[in-house]
């Protein structure tokens, strides 16, 4: 009878700490693909900047936003990409408020 006791603890133990290495997992998982989205929404907002306005003077800064979901959001110049979101806007864009 106390090897059965034995074998059931083991089992228990065994189930117990295949449950924490699945939350850590979760845990770990999660918040990147949290990440991975506010990326997403940030290259999208990007596009459509880049789909607006086409020239430096057209992407002023001061006269050119996009609006994603009620937000107002402003596009500025980069010399390398063009007409991009402005960086202190990141925080504006839906799914991004907890990362900027």
């Amino acid at each position: 009878m106390e090897k059965r006791a034995q074998g059931a603890l083991e089992y228990l133990i065994m189930v117990g700490v295949a449950l924490i290495i699945v939350a850590v997992v979760i845990g770990l998982v999660l918040p990147s693909i949290a990440r991975q989205k506010c990326e997403n929404a940030i290259r999208q907002a990007d596009s459509l900047c880049a789909s607006k306005y086409f020239t430096s003077s057209d992407c002023d800064g001061a006269n050119s936003t996009i609006n994603i979901r009620d937000k107002t959001l402003t596009c500025v110049w980069d010399l390398d990409r063009g007409c991009v979101l402005d960086s202190q806007d990141y925080q504006k864009v839906p799914g991004c408020e907890s990362f900027y």
